[in-house]
């Protein structure tokens, strides 16, 4: 299985700040929509969710995947 690399537009330490500055307002309750979150560190919601279900499967000990629902009403 090969590895997929996954970009930011941002540098580590601007990325490591993005982190605290977000940790900061999650801890005083405010809510942070997942565009908001991947625009603030740079990356695409498509690289979020991957790297979201990479971190699934490790705590989950099996592959998990991310499956797109078509919502048209």
């Amino acid at each position: 299985m090969v590895e997929k690399e996954y970009f930011s537009l941002l540098g580590d330490k601007e990325i490591f700040e993005q982190c605290t500055a977000l940790s900061e307002e999650i801890a005083q309750g405010r809510e942070i929509g997942l565009g908001d979150l991947c625009a603030r560190l740079g990356i695409p919601v498509e690289t979020a969710l991957a790297l979201a279900s990479k971190h699934a499967s490790r705590l989950h000990g099996r592959p998990m995947t991310i499956i797109k629902i078509d919502r048209r009403h």
